[in-house]
Order: C-alpha cells, then sequence, then structure tokens
C-alpha cells in the first residue's frame, strides 16, 4: 500500500465511504469486464488509486459489485488482496 493509494482512501473516508463500501468497489472493479482487460488495448485497470479516485469511482464500483454479486460471487485473489490492504488504512 504506497502513499498515493493510502492517501486515496483516507480522502474517501473523510468523504463518509466506509471501508465496506470501499471493499464492495474493489470487488466491482474486479468484476467490470473492461477494468480486467476486456478493453482495446487488452489493459488491466484495477489499481486502488483509480477505484479510490473519487466518490462517484467507488459508487461506481460499489454498484456494479452489486448488480454482479448474484450473478457471480467470485472475485480475484487481488482484489482480496487489495480488500485485506484497506483493513490497514487508519485516518488521521
Amino acid at each position: 500500500l504506497n502513499p498515493k493509494r493510502e492517501n486515496a482512501i483516507k480522502a474517501r473516508m473523510k468523504e463518509g465511504y466506509t471501508a465496506e463500501t470501499i471493499k464492495r468497489a474493489i470487488v466491482g472493479c474486479s468484476m467490470t469486464p473492461h477494468n480486467m482487460g476486456q478493453n482495446d488495448n487488452n489493459k488491466i485497470y484495477d489499481d486502488l488509486e483509480l477505484i479510490c479516485r473519487s466518490g462517484s469511482q467507488v459508487e461506481r464500483f460499489a454498484s456494479n459489485s452489486e448488480q454482479q454479486q448474484n450473478a457471480n460471487s467470485d472475485f480475484s485473489q487481488a482484489a482480496q488482496k487489495t480488500i485485506n490492504n484497506i483493513m490497514n488504512v487508519e485516518l488521521d
């Protein structure tokens, strides 16, 4: 967890987003085909800084997680690792 990612998490939490919402956003990103490399560049866009870049990003990915939850509850090991990392972030 580098400083840029940690700062993005803290900024969202200071705006009132909970760790649980951020976790749902991480899972939602891992369930988004475009972000998982099904795009013109075949590039994966799953960085925690991207997910927490703004409140609208958190909301968008968290919403996707909720929509996909019934269809497929599996998500990547990378998503689980990222979820574990945010549990260690403390607000100043």
